[in-house]
């Protein structure tokens, strides 16, 4: 009855900030939760019978995201349009270059975006014709990658954040978000 309800008991209350273990050996056919569980935190639990015990981190990654991440044709469809009207013409580096949120979680966020420059501007220089393909949530970064770059920067339409609020958390909806992330990291895949 409350899927939809946000926040329900995710700070405080019965079930709320429950580790991925609380979650097994129960009975339902799926259980939803609105709290982040890492898959390190599920490993130590895979037991020696499991196909996927002693699997790494990244193979872990790369079998579940194999398995369940499959964009709707839809999104793939936007993907290729994007891709083929201002991206197929040249070589790209894509650069996901993160602000808003992030600035409070990493005090020294920006000096890490300043170390971006001098690696973009070395690949430039070996690459003469190849593009940027800018990831990101914040106007600010956007706005000096513009400078930066000009013509040579090319970036999705997508929501940006003016403030150190992250988009997801200025009341758009979610599947907007979330459909621009897909978006960018997908076009960021066909990045050489």
């Amino acid at each position: 009855e409350n899927l939809a309800d946000e926040n329900v008991n995710k700070w405080e209350g019965q079930y709320s900030r429950n580790a991925a273990q609380f979650s097994f050996q129960r009975d339902e056919d799926l259980v939803v939760s609105d709290f982040y569980m890492t898959l390190s935190s599920l490993i130590p639990w895979i037991a020696p019978d499991s196909k996927y015990y002693g699997k790494s981190d990244d193979e872990l990654y790369a079998d579940l995201f194999a398995r369940h991440l499959k964009p709707l044709p839809g999104i793939e469809a936007r993907v290729d349009d994007f891709y083929l009207q201002h991206m197929a013409q040249r070589g790209w580096v894509a650069v996901h270059a993160r602000g808003s949120d992030k600035v409070i979680e990493s005090a020294n966020l920006h000096k890490t975006n300043l170390l971006y420059f001098s690696f973009i501007d070395r690949i430039i220089e070996l690459n003469p014709e190849i593009g940027v393909f800018l990831l990101t949530d914040a106007v600010d970064i956007h706005a000096e990658f513009s400078a930066r770059y000009g013509e040579r920067l090319i970036t999705t339409p997508a929501l940006r954040s003016d403030s150190s609020t992250g988009v997801h958390m200025q009341g758009h909806a979610g599947t907007t978000v979330g459909e621009e992330v897909l978006v960018d990291a997908l076009l960021a895949a066909r990045c050489d």
